[in-house]
């Protein structure tokens, strides 16, 4: 999988590989399970797990669209799209 944080003028800000995190995103949320058993606690049916972050902080201006796109996840692409005020 490659993650890419594209602006409104279609300006490629970041692009990493999906194992950038750890050799492997799912290593986060693994890291996060042993955090809430060692507090006592466990995840919940429903609940949302985000492994990290594939960019470094990028600041954003009001007006400013962007776009990260997710290619290879099951041969797929996912974008996610996102506007600042």
């Amino acid at each position: 999988m490659n993650v890419s944080f594209i602006d409104e003028k279609g300006e490629i800000l970041a692009e990493e590989r999906g194992d950038y995190l750890g050799g492997n995103p799912l290593q986060g949320v693994l890291e996060v399970v042993k955090e809430l058993r060692r507090q006592g606690e466990s995840f919940q049916p429903g609940d949302l797990v985000s492994s990290g972050s594939y960019r470094p902080p990028i600041p954003v201006k009001s007006g400013m669209e962007t776009v990260t796109r997710y290619e290879g996840i099951g041969g797929q692409t996912l974008e996610i799209r996102a506007s600042y005020r």
